[in-house]
């Protein structure tokens, strides 16, 4: 057994070094995480829908676009919108 791996722990960086290359090990990790992101994108969606758009449309008068945006059509503009609103005008953490 090689000494990189005799003191390795499940899920420390030694044991993804010895059994994976860096560039597959990237490529993996990068692959999920971008993947996990895509999914998160109708949550972010809905809950901007739920908190500001349709409050905002209530009070301004526009029933019908709030009962829109809560469609399945209404949902997955709402997603694209999300997904490309320019990340600068985020607040950042």
């Amino acid at each position: 057994m090689p000494d990189s791996l005799r003191h390795a722990r499940a899920g420390g960086l030694r044991v993804a070094d010895a059994y994976l290359q860096q560039s597959i090990g990237f490529i993996l990790a990068a692959c999920g995480w971008w993947f996990i992101l895509w999914q998160w994108i109708p949550i972010y969606a809905s809950l901007t829908v739920g908190s500001f758009v349709n409050p905002i449309a209530r009070i301004i008068g526009w029933n019908s676009l709030s009962d829109w945006l809560i469609t399945k059509n209404g949902v997955f503009i709402s997603s694209i919108a999300s997904s490309s609103w320019p990340r600068s005008w985020w607040p950042s953490a």
